[in-house]
């Protein structure tokens, strides 16, 4: 028994002066413990009272934060986006290469390209009262349209349905020109909840979860004119092709961010840090796909129309931001300004109807593209 209480002796003692410590710290918190500014208010105006002489107030005093229950803050972004997908060629522009009286491509496949077009992302940030958490929604949206053409004597299309080229007889290069345009429209609406985990002198880490639903529609029309020589003689090429691609998803998201203080400005009341955010989401999506397709082949008839059921599957999706920030006040108000690069990315999003050989005219099948979207952004957050 004694050499049992020489054991618990040292716990005892650790007990006792951990709670020594921690009463102390409890008196210094209360000791110097802020006044709120309501009690503020009324305990300065007894003291005038008092001393028999009420002071007028000094609006020269530097403005004063109201401290609410839960603070609002509002921001806005502009995005330069630049989307790319892996199904973007649409010709090949070929020399003259005939053997045996059959013409082969030789040449290049040419793309339609991208550029930075405007994006815009709005939300709002509410805090939950316990500082550590916050409540994020977020509202981003893109509209582009790109267009492209090539001439050329021996031109070849690399899309169309039925046949691998879209002129008729297959497998015959036309003299004209190919156009094509594409439209992109992509929108996601996000609900996420915060939690800021680590914070130390220069560096903060957040987690969140939430939830994200996005809809991504990409529309594509294709045109071939010219003609081609048979038999002596030249023959028309006129050729229509449109198809489309519709997405949606739904599911939850999860990620971080990192926010480092330069150390140069960690004595100012304007701070400066560098920041880096990711996250990845699971979406339940559904997505369709239909073609249209007129060529001369199709005179006389509706031409071909052709449209997907409903196709179910989980689209992973994933979204990265790399930047700095200026936190500075504006009338009174804490701002935030950040400048950055931002990548997002959706896996399969996009669906094709496609067909490689006319002789079957009902074999075709489903080509599936990802669509990728990057470029330069700048943010404001004002917090009321």
């Amino acid at each position: 028994m004694k050499k049992n209480s020489l054991k618990l002796l040292p716990k005892a003692l650790f007990v006792f002066f951990l709670c020594q410590g921690f009463k102390a710290n409890a008196n210094e918190f209360i000791q110097n413990y802020e006044t709120p500014y309501e009690d503020y208010e009324t305990a300065h105006q007894l003291d005038n009272i008092q001393g028999d002489s009420i002071s007028a107030p000094d609006f020269n005093q530097p403005c004063r934060r109201f401290c609410l229950p839960c603070d609002l803050t509002l921001f806005g972004e502009i995005i330069f986006f630049k989307p790319s997908i892996d199904q973007s060629s649409y010709v090949i522009s070929s020399i003259d290469n005939i053997f045996e009286g059959e013409f082969y491509p030789n040449g290049r496949r040419h793309l339609n390209p991208t550029n930075y077009r405007p994006a815009l992302r709005l939300g709002f940030s509410t805090d939950l009262c316990n500082g550590f958490d916050s409540f994020d929604f977020t509202f981003t949206y893109f509209n582009a349209n790109y267009s492209q053409s090539k001439q050329g004597f021996f031109l070849f299309d690399t899309i169309g349905w039925p046949g691998n080229g879209a002129q008729a007889p297959e497998d015959i290069n036309y003299s004209g020109i190919a156009k094509t345009k594409d439209r992109f429209r992509y929108y996601t609406l996000e609900a996420v909840l915060s939690r800021h985990c680590i914070t130390s002198c220069a560096d903060n880490l957040y987690f969140f979860m939430g939830l994200q639903y996005a809809n991504i529609e990409h529309k594509r029309k294709s045109t071939s004119f010219g003609d081609y020589p048979t038999s002596g003689d030249r023959r028309l090429v006129d050729n229509l092709l449109l198809v489309e691609s519709n997405f949606w998803g739904i599911g939850p998201e999860l990620g971080f961010n990192y926010q480092y203080v330069l150390p140069c400005s960690r004595s100012l009341e304007k701070h400066l840090s560098l920041f880096f955010n990711a996250r990845a989401s699971l979406l339940c999506s559904s997505s369709t796909a239909e073609l249209s397709y007129n060529t001369q082949r199709t005179l006389n008839t509706e031409g071909i129309h052709v449209k997907n059921d409903h196709l179910w599957r989980v689209t992973p999706a994933f979204d990265a931001r790399l930047g700095g920030s200026y936190e500075f006040s504006c009338f009174c108000m804490p701002s935030l300004l950040e400048i950055g690069y931002e990548w997002a990315w959706y896996n399969n999003c996009i669906d094709y109807i496609t067909g490689y050989d006319v002789a079957f005219a009902g074999d075709s099948l489903d080509t599936f593209s990802n669509l990728s979207l990057h470029g330069p952004f700048i943010r404001l957050t004002v917090e009321y």
